[in-house]
């Protein structure tokens, strides 16, 4: 759940009423909120230097955490989605990996697939709120990597021609494309 005040108290308060509201609804569908697995992120600017809040529902104390994944994407407090490049780029290292070691057994049109499936969904999910971060640039040269190891095209050359015959967009391109739509 998302509740935005410009007071903390009323946070708080607020965060109380949903969260009964929310066990309320579990109760009646037999199920159970887990408060030992409830966490809680306040995100503030860089810039304010908000108290810490606490929120105890059934004598326990949810805890605030610096970091969150939403909907997939990992965030911190100050909606900085460093996190989710770092956890992205270590998703595409082993990515490459498979590729390198499936390239030996498998078909062009099978390693497009894998590409397709694993690597082009996990760098395009989210690409709208993180690509324009300085630490995007990170995920282009294992995009090339991967392109370079299916097409069996050396280092050194130019991967951009490549791309239209493999039917597949740059990160870039995709992130300028998206922002034209929806920015």
């Amino acid at each position: 759940m998302l509740i935005s005040c410009p007071d903390i108290q009323e946070v708080q308060s607020k965060s109380l009423i949903a969260l009964d509201s929310i066990n309320n609804w579990c109760m009646t569908n037999c199920l159970a909120l887990d408060l030992r697995k409830t966490e809680i992120t306040k995100f503030e600017s860089n810039q304010r230097n908000n108290a810490s809040f606490q929120i105890t529902r059934r004598d326990k104390l949810i805890q605030e955490e610096m970091n969150v994944k939403f909907l997939g994407l990992e965030i911190n407090k100050h909606m900085d989605y460093k996190l989710h490049i770092e956890f992205l780029l270590h998703k595409l290292e082993s990515m490459c990996y498979v590729i390198r070691c499936l390239m030996y057994y498998s078909t062009f049109e099978t390693l497009k697939v894998v590409y397709y499936a694993y690597f082009h969904s996990a760098v395009m999910y989210g690409i709208i709120s993180w690509g324009n971060l300085v630490d995007s640039n990170k995920v282009f040269p294992h995009q090339k990597s991967i392109m370079r190891t299916i097409l069996g095209i050396n280092l050194w050359s130019a991967c951009r021609p490549h791309f239209k015959t493999f039917g597949s967009d740059n990160a870039f391109i995709v992130y300028i494309i998206l922002s034209g739509i929806f920015g």
